[in-house]
Parts: structure tokens; sequence; C-alpha cells
């Protein structure tokens, strides 16, 4: 019986007849199927050659490298040159955490001559950041500090336990610093959900150590560092850096009791430079500080706090803070005011002179800054940040600025300074600023429903940054770093000129880092432009940020499709930390 050309009927959906079905089965695949298994067993041979191959392979690379571990230069590092390698690993913006994946822990874990170099360091083990863990809400509903007594008591005895291996490691690893100062940080998040009975285990593991203090942190609003608050001077020698929160009583409970840090022997610290400190209850001007010796100062609220009623701090307050610091080198007002009516600044300060003051950061909080800023004499400011709310500390920075100007090498302030051309003259004899930073602005005591206030920057601020040498107007040929991230109606060919004059010119700053946040949309690519490619190719940061314009082309968003679909929550259980000893 003849047959249709089977093989063209391959990958359809022809149905073969029952003649086909016998041919295909008893003539046709017999040939391949026993073709295929012959390549099988073929492949199956090779296959095993090539593992084999491979597991020799792998044998003389083990043995090669055995033999490079044992010449490698690293294996003849005497101890000290290896030890100051180690003390280069450790985080510089933050103290070293309790993570084995981050150093110093992971050091311990390469071999046993870096663990025991690593664990026979003391500077590797003189920082640490401890966070203080929370308690799972799973069956708990409740807001405010966990009454411990009321916790089921086979839970109690689970945290308890975990929390104890936890002070154990904390204190091994600063038992392992020697008599090297320690950097401590205390993290706590939710400071008003951990119970008195869990921050005793976690303050008695770094407590006995509070001789050795450099630096300490204390990030978090809870009431229970009593243990830490009755410290006395004496106890802790050489602490030279505190920060700490203050905590109003209504804060959580009308009937609790906060700690009066102004009391606290750490404030009397003999060897305190720096102070960090969020004041809301008490003011500076209450603590028994060594005034004299105060190289750091820095005050600071959430603006969301600055209309707390509490508040009792006036500009005179500052005045008489500043008065008392000539060491000062940084000083950091961001707080909310009383205004001055009644409080006149002091008479008696006729000027506060500030011979190390190097960075200034001001936020005037809506009280007038002026009578402050009229009384300063900083010959050595380098850093200014300034911020007004009040609109009568608006004509600070004209005033100011020509007696900071043959130092002052940084500027942040809000737009509505560059805006008006009143204060270019002010800005031209800051010939040696490098950095120019023009945050997004915050409006306090405003009308929430009233309408924003409409600033933008125009191509003449650009422009005037690229006059010629001796042009009247010209601002600061110095300029390196440019931020705008507010008001930017710089247009693209303007911005492309800038760019290529101060990447050209010597007789200008060649720019490291520009970043604009446009008011318009996108004209011009600049990207595309090869000079600026070049650029950017040489280590120039560019970023730029524009609002989407309308596309004809894409008139609507695109929506998820799940977009308002109701979904099933997904919980999983907070645990603790899995923390490691070493």
């Amino acid at each position: 019986m003849a047959f249709l050309n089977l093989t063209s009927q391959i990958g359809t959906n022809y149905i073969p007849s029952e003649e086909e079905l016998d041919h295909i089965k008893n003539s046709l695949l017999p040939v391949p199927t026993d073709k295929l298994a012959s390549l099988e067993i073929e492949i199956n041979r090779a296959y095993e050659i090539y593992s084999s191959l491979l597991e020799q392979r792998q044998a003389l690379l083990d043995e090669i490298q055995g033999y490079r571990g044992l010449i490698s230069p690293a294996r003849r590092l005497p101890v000290d040159v290896l030890q100051e390698v180690f003390l280069h690993t450790l985080p510089t913006s933050h103290n070293a955490v309790i993570d084995p994946q981050q150093c110093p822990i992971l050091l311990t874990r390469i071999c046993r001559g870096w663990r025991s170099i690593a664990l026979s360091t003391p500077q590797l083990w003189s920082s640490i950041h401890i966070p203080v863990p929370h308690i799972t809400r799973r069956q708990i509903n409740q807001w405010g500090p966990i009454n411990f007594l009321n916790l089921p008591e086979e839970f109690k005895m689970s945290t308890l336990s975990s929390l104890k291996n936890y002070a154990t490691i904390i204190s091994n690893w600063l038992g392992r610093s020697g008599a090297s100062p320690l950097s401590i940080t205390l993290h706590d998040a939710q400071s008003f959900s951990v119970p008195k009975e869990h921050y005793e285990i976690i303050i008695d593991s770094f407590l006995p150590f509070a001789n050795l203090w450099k630096n300490l942190i204390l990030d978090t609003y809870s009431l229970f560092l009593g243990p830490i608050a009755e410290l006395t001077a004496s106890d802790v020698p050489i602490l030279e850096s505190l920060a700490l929160h203050d905590l109003t009583s209504d804060t959580i409970d009308p009937d609790s009791h906060p700690i009066l840090w102004k009391r606290s022997g750490l404030v009397r610290a003999p060897s305190l430079k720096r102070i960090d400190y969020t004041p809301v209850r008490d003011n500076l001007n209450d603590f028994s500080l060594k005034w004299g010796q105060l190289t750091d100062i820095k005050l600071w609220n959430d603006q969301s706090h600055w209309g707390h009623p509490n508040i009792h701090g006036t500009l005179s307050n500052l005045v008489l803070i500043l008065s008392l610091c000539p060491r000062l080198i940084n000083f950091h007002a961001e707080i909310r005011l009383l205004p001055d009516s009644a409080v006149a600044v002091p008479s008696s300060i006729s000027s506060l002179s500030l011979p190390n003051l190097q960075k200034l950061v001001y936020y005037d909080a809506g009280v007038d800054c002026r009578p402050l800023f009229e009384l300063l004499d900083v010959p050595s400011l380098l850093h200014l940040k300034f911020f007004p709310y009040d609109h009568s500390s608006q004509t600070v920075l004209p005033t100011f600025l020509p007696h900071v100007a043959s130092t002052l090498l940084s500027l942040s302030t809000y737009i509505a300074f560059f805006v008006d051309p009143n204060h270019f003259p002010a800005l031209t004899q800051c010939q040696k600023l490098t950095s120019i930073i023009i945050p997004e602005s915050v409006s306090v005591g405003r009308d929430p429903w009233a309408p924003p206030t409409v600033q933008i920057l125009k191509d003449i601020l650009l422009d005037n940054m690229t006059l010629p040498s001796g042009h009247p107007d010209r601002l600061a040929p110095a300029l390196e770093h440019f931020e705008c991230w507010a008001g930017g109606r710089f247009s693209d060919a303007a911005l492309l000129r800038f760019i290529k004059a101060k990447q050209s010119r010597p007789d200008i700053a060649t720019l490291k880092k520009i970043f604009i946040a446009f008011t318009v949309p996108k004209e011009t690519d600049i990207f595309l432009d090869g000079d600026i490619a070049r650029y950017v190719a040489d280590g120039l940061s560019i970023v730029l940020r524009y609002p989407l314009g309308l596309d004809p082309k894409e008139p609507f968003e695109m929506l998820p499709a799940h977009q308002g679909v109701p979904r099933a929550e997904h919980w999983a259980p907070e645990s603790w930390p899995n923390y490691y000893d070493v």
C-alpha cells in the first residue's frame, strides 16, 4: 500500500489512518530509535571521559592554588601590617555593626590565622552599634511601654533568654577592646514599645565599660535610660562626644517621669567637647557643661515638633551659649524658638567672637535671627548653611556674606536668595566658593490651603558664573559643586553653555558635580553632545531631573491590571535577629 509522505505531516494536525499508524511503528521508527540508542551510549561514554577530565583538572587547580597560597605575599605580611589593614576595613560613617557579613566579625571567618589576629586587635572592637530588639506584636495590641509582668510566662522566659545571649555578645565584643577608647551607639526606632526589663539587660552589657566611653550616641527616646543618666562625671573620664534626646513627660504617659539630662553626670564629663542634643523641654543653657572646651554643638528637632508647647528656648539663649564657647568649630541650630519679644539679647554681649568656627548651620524656624548674625565675628568660617523662614531673616545673608567672603568655601540656602538679583553683589564677593547647594524649601506656619509661592531660577544665574575675569557681576569662579533641588527653570541651552565653559576655560574652576531638578520639561538631551560625553567619561557627575511633559503618544499613565483589587494580607512574624558570636 502506498503511503503519503508522512514526514511532511510532522508538526501538523494530520491524523494518521490505522494502516499509517502500523507503518510508522513497524517501518519508520525502528531505525532512528536504534540509532538514537547507539548515540546515547556514545554520549554517556564521552560524558564519563569529560567528567574524568574535569576531576583531573580540578585536582590540578587545587594543587596549584595550594602552592600559590603558600607563596602569597599576604601570607608573609607582618602581623602589625595586617592589623593596620584590618582597621581600614571598619566603617567610617557609623559604628561597627553586629553582622557576620561585615567587619570586624567577617575577619574572624576567613581563616584561623586571621581570626586569631582579629580577636587580638583591640581597636577592631572599640566601636559598636547596638540596636534594641523589639517584641513581636502578634498578640499585643497596644501603644506605649509593654508591661513585662503581663507577658505570657513562656514568652517572657524566651525573650529574656534571647536578650541575655545578645547582651553576652555585646559584653564579649567590648571585652576584646582592651583599654581602647570606645564608640557606642544605642539605637531604638520604637523607643516606647520596649519594656524596662529589656533595656536593663542591654544597658548592663556595656555600662561596666563607662570609664572607656569616648563617643556615646543614645539614639532613643526611651524612659528607661536611668542607669546611664545616673552616672557621675568621674564615671566617664574620657567621654568627648555625646548625643542624646530629650523627652517630654506627656509624650506617652502624663504620669511618667522623663530623664533630666541636665542633671546627669554625662553632661559634666571632664573631657566633653561635642554635644548633639534634641531639646524639647530643657534648654541647653541649663546644662552644667564645660562650655569653654566645647568644639561642636548640634541642637536639632524634627520639624514636625517645632510647634511643641513645651519649647522654651529663645534666640537670647543661643546668643548666651555662643558667648560661652570661644573654641567652637561646628555649630548647628535646627530648633524651634520662642519669639524674643519679651527677652532682649543681653546688653553685655556686644560681639560673638568665634575665631575657630568653620561650619555654621542655622534654621531660623520663624524667628528673626538678625540680632544673632549682627553679633557674629567668625573669621575662619568655611561652610555656611542658612535657612530662613521669618521674613525679616531674609536680609541676613546680604549683610553677613561680605564679612565671611574671604574664607567661605560652601553655601547652602533657599532659592529666594538666588532669585533676587539684588543679592548678587553680596554673592559676587565670595570668590572662593567651591560649592553651592539650593535645597527644597519648607514653609513653617504657612496656611496649608494657600497656594505655594513659586520661585524660579533663570539662566542669568548660570551665565553670571561664567562671566570673564574682572566683570563686576561674576559669581563663584571657583565653583566645583552645584546642586539645585528647587525652582530650576534653566534652559538646556544655558546649561550646556555653562558646563562647556566650566570644563574648558582656564580662568574658572572645573566642575566636578552638578545636579538640577528642573521645573520645565526637557528641550534638548545634552548627553547627546560629544563634549558632554567626554566630560562625563573624565569624571564629571551630571544628574538632571525633568518633570514629565505631555506626550500625545502616551496620554494616560499605565495602571497596573490589579489596581483596586483587594489582596490577601501576607504576614510574617517578627523574629529575633540572627546574631553570631565569635
